[in-house]
């Protein structure tokens, strides 16, 4: 008797539901359990072949290295909570910066229609990766073109669990003497954070990652990551950015090849005694490339809020890019600040700027800083997007070196006159500097294209190798990799 395909699949399903009530998961106790031996790539391959639930199923991967439970007993049930995790955040910064954000209003299923379009745009295959660290348990959900929701809880892992390890990698990873001492820590949370997920990312190809974290997790260096089997950082294997919630993300694609960039900063603060200068500011920005608008960038006593909003009225430059120190700190978005030549301008004011009429594509902010571990300073961090009305991003989680920053903003230009998405772009600067590529010696900044002279208060600095994760992981792009 010949069975089809699809009969042998369903009945290879219906041994595994009896074999689960037969050893006892019909108990209330035990209803979400799950534990088996075989790997995500396996039962994603079964499902994949399947016929079963194809239009809204929920892939519950059976891992062998934790206890997986299911997050909910059917797929409508695991959809309607990434739909409530993506109101309840949304409401999280809709409360934090005290302002209602016209969001997408769109479902997990249709997140995942989403991403394919977004894919026929762009060429990159996304998906959105939400993880919420609670007290009982750590939820991973995934959704992908393919898949509407991909969902797992691990047990073993919990909030007060990840903290130790996201405070060891942020203290490593922020001081090269301690050489690779960030690496037990950040292996750890890879195996944690990526590594359930990690064989559906591989049988769909997924190329980008749209990371939408929970509290805790929002100020993590992610790019600096670590797959030790690999011995690969996040950064070699995927692009990404960290999104507050998909519905909060602009979703619309723009080639950024010709893009115009408004350049501004300050390497001296004469009026703000308590910041300290950037020596590096008029060499970074005199390194992004301004001929296709202006001849020269705004500095100093340019680099004002009233210069700012009359140039880029003038202007309409895709790309805003301001070389000075900005702070992310505890409180209200009153107490965070970017910092202008003459004063500082509160991050709840920034909206005044109207860059979402017409859009800026993308605000740089090379020189940032971000209390760590704060619930309030990471709103501000990872809601910079969408509170400053820009479609992303792009700013540091520690005040990296000035040539450190020189070195990568400059290769990041480079990358993005090529790079179909902005992710892309930032992660082949990341990658260039991680190999080698970008480096200091004898007074010159050596990039993968180019080499470029220091400024005179550089130039004596000696040679400096820049592969180490504190130059390059600090950079996270915020919003829309798009």
């Amino acid at each position: 008797m010949k069975f089809s395909r699809t009969s042998l699949l369903l009945t290879i399903a219906a041994f595994w539901l009896a074999l689960g009530l037969t050893l006892g998961l019909h108990s209330p106790a035990q209803a979400d359990r799950v534990v088996d031996h075989h790997s995500a790539h396996d039962w994603a391959k079964f499902t994949a072949e399947s016929t079963i639930d194809r239009g809204t199923r929920c892939l519950n991967p059976l891992f062998p290295r934790y206890r997986i439970e299911k997050l909910a007993k059917s797929c409508s049930a695991a959809i309607a909570a990434i739909d409530q995790t993506e109101a309840n955040w949304e409401n999280d910064y809709e409360t934090f910066f005290d302002r209602d954000f016209a969001g997408l209003g769109l479902s997990a299923a249709e997140i995942s229609q989403t991403l394919s379009a977004v894919e026929r745009q762009t060429g990159q295959n996304a998906a959105v990766l939400w993880i919420m660290a609670q007290p009982d348990k750590l939820n991973i959900a995934l959704s992908t073109k393919q898949t509407s929701v991909y969902s797992v809880d691990i047990t073993e892992v919990n909030a007060d669990s990840l903290r130790p390890y996201r405070r060891r990698l942020q203290r490593a990873v922020t001081i090269p003497s301690r050489g690779q001492r960030y690496l037990h820590s950040a292996s750890q949370l890879y195996d944690w954070l990526i590594r359930p997920i990690q064989d559906v990312l591989k049988a769909e190809g997924i190329e980008t990652l749209l990371i939408c974290p929970g509290e805790g997790l929002r100020s993590l260096p992610w790019a600096a990551l670590y797959d030790a089997e690999a011995e690969q950082f996040l950064i070699e294997q995927y692009s990404f950015s960290v999104i507050p919630a998909f519905n909060l993300t602009n979703i619309a694609y723009s080639n950024l090849q010709e893009a115009q960039v408004l350049a501004m900063g300050a390497s001296q603060f004469t009026r703000q005694p308590n910041l300290s200068d950037l020596p590096g500011v008029e060499a970074e920005l005199q390194f992004i490339p301004l001929d296709r608008w202006q001849d020269k960038a705004f500095l100093n006593q340019e680099f004002t809020p009233e210069t700012l909003k009359t140039a880029q009225e003038d202007c309409d430059c895709e790309i805003v890019h301001l070389a000075t120190h900005a702070e992310f700190q505890p409180g209200a978005p009153s107490n965070s600040f970017i910092h202008f030549y003459d004063r500082p301008l509160p991050l709840d004011q920034i909206d005044d700027f109207n860059w979402h009429d017409p859009l800026v594509e993308l605000l740089v902010l090379s020189a940032c800083e971000t209390a760590i571990g704060d619930q309030d300073a990471e709103l501000g961090f990872a809601g910079l997007a969408v509170q400053s009305g820009v479609k992303s991003a792009l700013a540091s989680l520690w005040h990296v070196s000035d040539t450190g920053t020189m070195g990568l903003m400059s290769e990041f230009y480079r990358a993005i006159t090529q790079a179909p998405i902005k992710a892309e772009a930032l992660r082949q600067a990341q990658l260039a500097m991680l190999r080698g590529d970008v480096f200091i010696a004898e007074g010159q900044l050596h990039t993968s294209s180019e080499t470029l002279s220091l400024p005179t208060s550089l130039a004596n600095m000696g040679a400096i190798d820049l592969t180490h994760p504190y130059y390059w992981a600090a950079y996270n792009l915020i919003g829309s990799p798009w």
